[in-house]
């Protein structure tokens, strides 16, 4: 049943209807602001994605395509995507050996 309905037709005790409809406006405004908080808070959110992660998305897919076609790498038979992630890791921790 739609609020505005029972604000025109509900019977109540005068002062507690008013009451029940003060709070029904508080809630209202409160869910406004609410729903204005969460519309910025995902456009910090857009706005992070695309000055953080966007970048990285390019690293990542040009890893990608490293690792799938080893022979960039110098790998020809003997390939195992775990060596070259190791090899990796270890090289981005202590620098070249």
């Amino acid at each position: 049943m739609d609020i505005d309905y029972l604000r025109e037709y509900a019977v109540l005790d005068g002062d507690r209807l008013d009451s029940i409809w003060v709070e029904i406006d508080r809630l209202r405004a409160e869910n406004a602001a609410l729903r204005s908080d969460l519309a910025a808070a995902k456009q910090v959110i857009a706005n992070i994605v695309e000055s953080e992660v966007e970048p990285n998305r390019e690293d990542a897919e040009r890893y990608r395509w490293l690792r799938c076609n080893p022979t960039w790498v110098g790998y020809d038979d003997d390939f195992r995507p775990d060596e070259l992630d190791a090899a990796i890791d270890a090289f981005r921790k202590d620098g070249p050996n």
